[in-house]
């Protein structure tokens, strides 16, 4: 997995996808309303934007997993958030703002797979759950597909929000600042 950053002359996805020849591919994080990303970034092992102390994007997914903390010595990394899961366990939300929105999610499994994967509503692509309900929504795919999930962090949703298979692209309506993208 790399992470391309797509913020200084944002590109489309699917264009991103195509270029760096990715297998499968998930935005990052989220953005402020400059476009530049809120939190720790870093990509080809070099910091491009420090981290912050936040309460909703409270979490980091990299190269070396999901965790609250920061990674130490990665090659890639992203802060985001809220964390939806740790140590085997749901973590309850309760966002004030909630809304309708396809949301991204990076997890972990007891078998130290990383999986990115998407919730979105199939008759209107950039609605789907709230935030508040994930947890829950993560327990019943983890009963359903057999998965122990060990940690879950929410990624940028909505219309920052794009996806691919392999086969299957989910467009973004707004520019997506970093993509994770699986060679």
């Amino acid at each position: 997995i790399v992470l391309i950053p797509n913020w200084d002359k944002p590109k489309k996805f699917k264009e991103v996808m195509a270029e760096e020849k990715c297998q499968f591919g998930a935005n990052g994080g989220f953005y402020a309303k400059n476009n530049y990303p809120i939190g720790l970034v870093i990509s080809n092992n070099k910091t491009l934007n420090s981290g912050q102390n936040n309460k909703l994007f409270n979490g980091f997914v990299s190269d070396q997993g999901i965790s609250f903390e920061p990674p130490v010595m990665a090659s890639w990394a992203i802060q985001t958030g809220p964390m939806l899961w740790t140590e085997n366990l749901p973590i309850k939300i309760n966002t004030t703002n909630d809304k309708s929105a396809r949301r991204g999610v990076a997890l972990t499994t007891i078998d130290n797979k990383l999986y990115f994967v998407i919730f979105y509503n199939p008759r209107a692509e950039v609605l789907g759950p709230y935030l508040n309900d994930m947890p829950g929504i993560l327990d019943k795919l983890g009963k359903l597909e057999q998965l122990e999930i060990i940690s879950a962090i929410n990624l940028d949703g909505g219309g920052a929000s794009a996806f691919y298979d392999g086969k299957t692209f989910l467009e973004e309506s707004d520019p997506v600042g970093t993509i994770l993208c699986a060679k």
